[in-house]
């Protein structure tokens, strides 16, 4: 069994969320942050250390467009590596000082479970990431919501926002071709927890409000109310 090493490059709004996500969600999955500003990489380590007191710095100072900073940061035994610098160029560059680094590497298990993911500015931009062979490109005019749950797992529960004064956040799921909620009403849909159902997003990027009635469909982004203990249960039901 593989190790899941995630590296995240950039530690702008989605960058700093999926860390976060990885870190307190990720069921032990190894995460570390790269980014060139300084008072991110501290402001990042020093929110993780006081939410839990027991972890090292999980955000390193480094320009991930140079080779030595990916390679003294482990690259040879990352997993995934996601882009989501502010600037495309940048984004390319470092997909493709990776790739290159990898082929050196000529390391057979490393290679066949790595995958790039990044995070586009300009959709016109996606062929470029596509010629030389990143594995997913997301459009950075996707909500933030349809991103980080298509980043992070996509088909598992995603806590997006805390309740402030419960125990509640709010999460999104998305219901893949397997799930047993394909085509039932949100009524007929038996969790043995409080949940408050609050949308859907579905795969054209329409929101809606949803109801009892509202019948949910393969790719669907639902959006609901729950106690945070039960985030890695929902999976069970959608």
């Amino acid at each position: 069994m593989v190790n899941e090493y995630v590296m995240i490059v950039g530690l702008g709004e989605i960058g700093t969320i999926l860390l976060k996500e990885f870190f307190f969600n990720g069921n032990g999955i190894e995460v570390l942050g790269i980014d060139n500003t300084y008072s991110k990489v501290i402001d990042l380590n020093n929110y993780i250390k006081l939410n839990d007191p027991s972890s090292v710095d999980l955000c390193v100072l480094g320009d991930a467009r140079d080779q030595n900073t990916l390679i003294k940061n482990g690259l040879h035994r990352c997993t995934r590596l996601i882009l989501t610098l502010d600037d495309d160029a940048n984004n390319l560059a470092v997909a493709q000082t990776a790739k290159r680094l990898m082929d050196i590497f000529d390391i057979e298990q490393s290679s066949k479970n790595f995958e790039i993911v990044t995070i586009v500015r300009n959709n016109e931009n996606k062929d470029l990431f596509e010629l030389i062979g990143v594995n997913k490109i997301i459009g950075i005019t996707d909500s933030i919501i349809n991103i980080i749950s298509e980043v992070y797992r996509p088909y598992l529960p995603v806590k997006i926002l805390d309740v402030f004064g419960t125990d509640n956040g709010l999460f999104t799921i998305k219901i893949s071709s397997e799930s047993k909620a394909i085509a039932k009403k949100i009524s007929e849909i038996r969790v043995p927890f409080n949940v408050i159902f609050l949308g859907k997003i579905d795969s054209h990027g329409n929101c809606e409000l949803v109801n009892s009635d509202t019948v949910l469909n393969e790719d669907d982004l639902l959006i609901l109310n729950t106690s945070k203990r039960h985030q890695n249960l929902l999976a069970r039901y959608f």
